[in-house]
């Protein structure tokens, strides 16, 4: 964001303490406040309640949770143009430190609303200004402020106006200066439309191959009930289906019909000739499978809407493990270009403004988040190489010697001491020091690529 934004947004010292209420739904309704760029600036068909509805489909929250796991765990570190020893970047890395895992989490639910607004809550922590407090707002009932330039002005909350220095918003997909951005459930909702009424068909086929229908035929003309009492062979025929129906058994006379001496002379089997005929209408084939192939084909897409390849996730039927690797380093990658958008917000309109309150308007940009981590490659090598180093103890003075040790671990995400010098000690004067080959180093990085003999 420009530094000329910085200063317009930032004339004044925000309010200080939290100006909005309790968040609840529906103040101002469930409609999507997003833009359709194909109708001009009406609403988009999807709303906040057909999201949260999509995200309880069991397809639907797998991909989110891989979506969202590796933005959750990465890393970001807080770099300064003056130096580690920068006051600025000390007090920045105090302050995101203490609100990032709760921040983060809230900013991820821009991938299912488009965006997530937040209140900055400010107060003062000594004599420094400090954002004490990041408050999730409900899409349902915030609206974006913008100036005559469609800038961003800040937030409304019912009655409750919120400037700039005290608002936050992260945008997903954000397309022609649009804040409300695009929620990721819009590459899906046809699909999500369609696999419910999917599941409602093969719910009606369940129900009909799992039923038996009865058939009777019976002669015309008339018969004797249980009592003796002559009746109508049709009202007899339905009140053995009453009973099949509710699961009883029946009884049947055992007589033969007017034609059985001509099926006698046809050669016809005594079940032929047998006046009453009970059979049942049964579903025959695998017809059922056509819907397991549909349903499985709707879980793809419902996977790739969410921009993760179906084989990160779902039952592989075809395909090989590198296959597998290659689609979960797409979806890696895939969640790295939105923790980059992650860093960039939360430098516009979290550490901008904290440094310009504080340290001046001229060091703003000088102090910034960065995001940290490693290609799938690089993290392989590292733990190989560690692998290969530890397994080896007399390995491990030229490990500590020659490498940063420090920061292969904390890449990898292993927890490392407090101590602040890990290289090996000079030994005591007159202390014979242990021989060291030159190349065990050369033959560990050999090894850890695979080149050792």
């Amino acid at each position: 964001m420009a530094k000329h934004r910085i200063l317009d947004w930032f004339r004044k010292k925000p309010s200080q303490g939290e100006q909005t209420d309790q968040q609840k739904k529906g103040s101002i309704g469930d409609v999507a406040q997003t833009i359709n760029l194909d109708d001009g600036n009406a609403p988009g068909t999807g709303d906040y309640r057909t999201y949260r509805a999509m995200r309880r489909h069991p397809t639907v929250a797998l991909a989110r949770a891989v979506a969202q796991a590796p933005n959750l765990t990465a890393g970001f570190a807080v770099q300064s143009d003056e130096g580690n020893d920068d006051p600025a970047r000390e007090a920045v890395d105090d302050m995101v430190e203490s609100l990032w895992p709760f921040l983060v989490h809230n900013m991820l639910y821009a991938l299912d609303y488009g965006w997530q607004p937040f209140e900055k809550v400010w107060a003062l922590n000594g004599s420094m200004l400090t954002v004490c407090k990041m408050k999730p707002l409900l899409p349902d009932n915030t609206q974006i402020l913008t100036d005559a330039h469609g800038a961003f002005a800040g937030l409304k909350q019912g009655n409750t106006t919120l400037p700039p220095e005290n608002s936050f918003v992260m945008t997903y997909d954000q397309e022609g200066g649009n804040l409300y951005g695009r929620s990721r459930h819009e590459n899906i909702r046809d699909e999500y439309n369609n696999a419910k009424a999917l599941l409602k068909k093969q719910d009606q086929y369940n129900a009909k191959v799992s039923s038996v229908v009865p058939i009777i035929e019976y002669p015309e003309g008339s018969s004797r009930d249980r009592n003796g009492a002559e009746q109508d062979n049709y009202k007899l025929a339905e009140k053995v289906l009453q009973s099949l129906g509710s699961g009883h058994g029946v009884a049947m006379p055992n007589t033969l019909a007017r034609f059985a001496s001509d099926l006698v002379r046809q050669g016809a089997s005594l079940e032929d000739m047998k006046a009453w005929h009970l059979q049942f209408l049964e579903v025959r084939g695998n017809h059922g499978s056509g819907f397991v192939e549909q349903r499985r084909y709707s879980d793809a897409l419902l996977m790739r809407g969410w921009l993760i390849p179906e084989r990160v996730a779902t039952e592989g039927q075809l395909g090989t493990k590198a296959e597998s690797v290659a689609h979960a380093d797409i979806a890696l990658m895939i969640a790295d270009q939105f923790f980059e958008s992650v860093i960039r917000h939360a430098n516009w309109y979290l550490v901008d403004p904290f440094v310009a309150y504080n340290f001046g308007v001229a060091r703003v940009g000088s102090v910034r988040l960065e995001s940290v981590g490693l290609d799938r490659a690089q993290r392989e090598f590292y733990r190989t190489l560690l692998d290969k180093v530890l397994g080896n103890p007399q390995n491990i003075d030229v490990l500590l010697d020659l490498l940063e040790v420090r920061e292969m671990a904390e890449a990898l995400g292993l927890p490392v001491t407090e101590q602040e010098d890990l290289t090996t000690p000079e030994p005591d004067e007159g202390d014979e020091p242990e021989p060291k080959p030159d190349d065990v180093l050369g033959a560990v990085f050999d090894e850890a690529h695979g080149g050792g003999n």
